[in-house]
């Protein structure tokens, strides 16, 4: 009898852990964070950030890349005359100027679309 009721009581637990599982939304990067993260601590040089804030920025750095990358060739080209960190600074400083609602948007959107009017791909 004390086998049935554990099994019960694990296969319980095992749906209500399913169940609030599927219930979390996957967290997306919004522009506010990135831009928060890839800015760093304000006023401090990159050898005076926190281990925290260093973390952050390379995050950052590692998303930028990673949207660019994902989407190089089909919604941008790079034309190979600017350098990735200037490319970086440029995204970010465009997304700075998005107006407040669009801060909260998930960032990769926001990045492709700039980068595609930066850098459109060349069609024949």
């Amino acid at each position: 009898m004390m086998f049935v009721y554990r099994n019960c009581l694990f296969a319980l637990l095992l749906l209500w852990a399913g169940a609030s599982a599927a219930a979390s939304p996957v967290p997306r990067m919004s522009v506010k964070a990135l831009v928060k993260y890839y800015v760093g601590e304000a006023g401090k040089s990159p050898w005076e950030q926190s281990a925290m804030a260093t973390m952050q920025i390379e995050f950052a750095t590692g998303y930028l890349a990673g949207v660019a990358d994902g989407a190089q060739g089909s919604h941008w080209c790079d034309t190979a005359r600017v350098k990735t960190g200037e490319i970086d600074a440029d995204v970010i400083y465009q997304l700075k100027k998005l107006p407040p609602a669009e801060q909260n948007l998930p960032a990769a959107p926001a990045i492709v679309a700039i980068l595609a009017r930066k850098f459109p791909c060349k069609r024949p």
